[in-house]
């Protein structure tokens, strides 16, 4: 739309030091190689004016940047009795940063609480992949219509619907993995029994569901997947042994064990969490 390259200057420097940019004729060559699609990532109070902006750009003639500029739209994220607010970047007096902080500290103490015997700058190691997974992972789980209600005990809960119980779940596929040491065979037709088909059924869903969430713009269903297979392994896990089968069942069960832990570390970096290889 415009003919000369876009550039940007800085508009304003943020409490933390990092600049805000605005885009200028005068400024900076841009950092930003082109896009096929500009993504604007904005509340649901900004449908309407969002709207607008487009319509003007059809009407302008620009009909395929109209077509390609999109509004995903989200819900308000907050705690139960108190709203977020991303202008000011708080739950009044509560800071996003203070959130991070709090979920590394409240992941630090159930981390020193499993593994007394780790050494301290490996528990903090653990605990900042676990607080920042927790809280990333419980935004993106939610339907974008979806207001967000935060709790700590939901997306710190190591048992349940949350990117911890996701990140245990392929720190347990690893330590089985670094038991059995390297597996190079494995014959997955021995696999049939309904906890083994079940999980292989479901790994091979993850492209097919990766492609929807990413066409779609909706990545929670990446965090549903995640959740459903985390469940399933546990339940192979519990109804068929590995590392103490007879050693062909062993290899084969490996393989599920393997393709798990990949499927698991996969989709957590598409949802910017870490995968730990312990917990």
């Amino acid at each position: 739309m415009i003919d000369a390259q876009l550039k940007f200057s800085e508009f304003l420097k943020q409490p933390n030091g990092t600049a805000l940019l605005t885009s200028s004729r005068q400024g900076s060559s841009s950092r930003f190689p082109p896009a096929s699609a500009a993504i604007n990532v904005i509340g649901v109070e900004q449908q309407y004016p969002q709207r607008v902006l487009s319509l003007l750009m059809e009407s302008m003639g620009f009909g395929e940047q109209a077509a390609n500029y999109v509004h995903l739209s989200y819900e308000h994220a907050g705690l139960p009795d108190k709203k977020f607010s991303g202008r000011e970047g708080s739950w009044v007096g509560y800071s996003a940063d203070e959130v991070i902080d709090e979920a590394e500290a409240r992941a630090l103490t159930e981390i020193r609480a499993r593994f007394a015997d780790m050494a301290e700058d490996e528990k903090a190691k653990i605990a900042r992949s676990v607080g920042i997974g927790a809280v990333r992972f419980d935004m993106l789980r939610t339907t974008p219509e979806k207001k967000i209600t935060f709790t700590w005990e939901k997306a710190l809960n190591f048992e349940g619907d949350s990117a911890p119980y996701i990140q245990y779940s392929h720190a347990r596929c690893t330590r089985i993995l670094e038991k059995a040491g390297e597996v190079l065979f494995g014959d997955i037709s021995l696999l049939s029994e309904a906890e083994e088909r079940d999980l292989a059924m479901h790994l091979a869903r993850f492209p097919s569901k990766v492609s929807h969430a990413a066409i779609d713009m909706r990545p929670h269903l990446i965090a549903e997947y995640l959740l459903e297979l985390s469940a399933l392994f546990s339940k192979f896990y519990s109804a068929c042994p590995v590392l103490k089968a007879e050693p062909r069942m062993m290899e084969a069960r490996l393989k599920l064990v393997k393709a798990t832990q990949i499927v698991l570390r996969n989709g957590l970096n598409l949802l910017g969490v870490d995968a730990p290889e312990r917990m």
